[in-house]
């Protein structure tokens, strides 16, 4: 699979990150936090996509991989009423142990 990504450095203290982000945004992909619990809706592609760079974040203990979400289009039909926040997926090997920031909506 040909994934088109963009590559940027952060830095966080004297570590260096790669992050990095699908040159194409994820239309059909979106994360919702309902307080208790998280829901996703995905079309294929979309799925595809993540799949691939979840793999890449596994394999990659210096890089993070952002997948900006929060501004796309819940699906209509299956989405309630009452949405919660929409956030964007951040996907990171288990080495970086990046901690939830509570509270940052």
């Amino acid at each position: 699979m040909k994934l088109p990504v963009a590559i940027h450095q952060a830095r966080l203290g004297a570590d260096e990150l790669r992050v990095i982000r699908p040159a194409q945004p994820l239309n059909h992909a979106v994360l919702i936090d309902h307080d208790r619990h998280l829901d996703v809706y995905l079309d294929q592609d979309a799925a595809r996509r993540i799949a691939g760079l979840w793999m890449l974040a596994a394999r990659s203990p210096r890089s993070l991989i952002h997948l900006p979400m929060r501004a796309n289009r819940p699906p209509a039909r299956e989405v309630p009423d009452n949405v919660g926040f929409q956030l964007d997926l951040v996907l990171l090997h288990h080495s970086l142990q990046f901690t939830p920031l509570a509270g940052s909506r």
